[in-house]
């Protein structure tokens, strides 16, 4: 289940089974040479079908959105054994009830899927990684909008407290370039060509200066460019023993500055030094919550549902791109309401039926 069935350069489509990696298909595009594929979740050994069933995003989707903006068809297999081909070739179909749309994000249990359709896109040759420093959160957050008003909408902007990036590079054997201040913002930034992305990257030095930015680094070369990310994608391994969870919260991208801050007054309530990352310009912010003595600390569980109920308070989600899955099926009643659950399970039922579908997972119970 891992062919590539159909590279359909026309209609800049690209047709493969389910068990397709991301790395075949980035392989693919790549001896092509003109078109390409923008949501890359950070582990290239993802496969495609996985990537649908649950909606991928990562560090590109400021620009290019998640997966759902880019399927156009599935096939997939139901409890019954019956298969759905849903969507097709098309760059608009309104046509009855979109099926499709609830299959992705739905986490393997609504149906297996086993053939996607993706759509793909020209490929820039010009881009550019770049770091911008602030001393605090709430500058960092405050310059983002103001990018994005400028008319400047880059590849990737993500945000990472300066204490993780020194515990990556360190891991990694690198060196963060980035000396001054606290935090940090890596634009990925393109351009329709090479003058182009140099204003790009001036105007976003430019705004940040505007909002208290103490440095900025240019990533040259493209070695450079591709330490920077190895760095934000390793953020997690130096604290892999010292993290109790990571939250996956997303706020409307006005809300973030007034996020952190909530974040912030939550850590010191617990006495817990929360540090975060993640993709700002979305709003969808990653918070490392500590364990204590190499254990969950006592309020643990309170912690991480004020987190949530602070989330929703200002109009967002529990998870933005990781999942329910099932270790936040507790918390569903927190966002949703009984109407809603209701509609979801009833879902569930008329696609599996006696709940065998990954079982457990989004719901506690099974269909049947």
């Amino acid at each position: 289940m891992n062919r590539i069935i159909d590279l359909d350069e026309k209609n800049l489509m690209i047709t493969m089974e389910g068990g397709t990696t991301l790395s075949q298909l980035l392989e693919a595009l790549e001896k092509q040479g003109k078109l390409f594929f923008p949501i890359h979740p950070g582990d290239e050994g993802a496969e495609v079908g996985g990537m649908v069933a649950t909606n991928a995003g990562g560090t590109r989707a400021v620009k290019h959105g998640i997966m759902r903006n880019h399927v156009k068809a599935v096939e997939i297999v139901l409890a019954t054994g019956e298969i759905l081909h849903l969507g097709g070739k098309l760059l608009k179909n309104n046509m009855g009830y979109d099926l499709m749309q609830l299959v992705m994000g739905s986490e393997g249990t609504l149906g297996v899927i086993t053939e996607v359709t993706l759509r793909l896109y020209g490929k820039s040759e010009f881009s550019n990684t770049m770091l911008v420093s602030f001393q605090s959160r709430r500058e960092a957050s405050d310059a983002v909008p103001k990018v994005l008003q400028s008319g400047i909408t880059p590849l990737a902007c993500e945000y990472m407290d300066r204490e993780l990036t020194l515990a990556s590079a360190k891991d990694l054997g690198l060196v963060w370039p980035a000396k001054k201040g606290s935090v940090d913002l890596m634009f990925i930034v393109d351009g329709v060509n090479e003058d182009n992305l140099y204003e790009n990257c001036g105007k976003i030095v430019d705004i940040c200066g505007q909002y208290g930015a103490v440095d900025s680094v240019v990533a040259e070369s493209a070695k450079e460019q591709k330490d920077l990310l190895a760095v934000r994608s390793n953020c997690y391994v130096p604290y892999k023993s010292k993290v109790a969870d990571i939250t996956d919260i997303a706020v409307p991208p006005s809300a973030v500055p007034d996020f952190f801050e909530d974040v912030r007054k939550i850590g010191e309530k617990y006495d817990n030094p929360i540090v975060s990352l993640g993709h700002i310009a979305d709003g969808n912010m990653h918070n490392f919550l500590m364990n204590r003595d190499g254990k969950l600390p006592e309020n643990y569980e309170d912690m991480k549902k004020e987190i949530y109920q602070t989330a929703i308070r200002y109009g967002g989600t529990i998870t933005a791109e990781h999942g329910t899955g099932k270790t936040r099926t507790d918390y569903m009643s927190l966002q949703f309401s009984p109407k809603e659950l209701e509609i979801m399970r009833s879902i569930k039922k008329a696609f599996d039926p006696n709940g065998i579908l990954n079982p457990g997972t989004i719901f506690h119970e099974t269909a049947g």
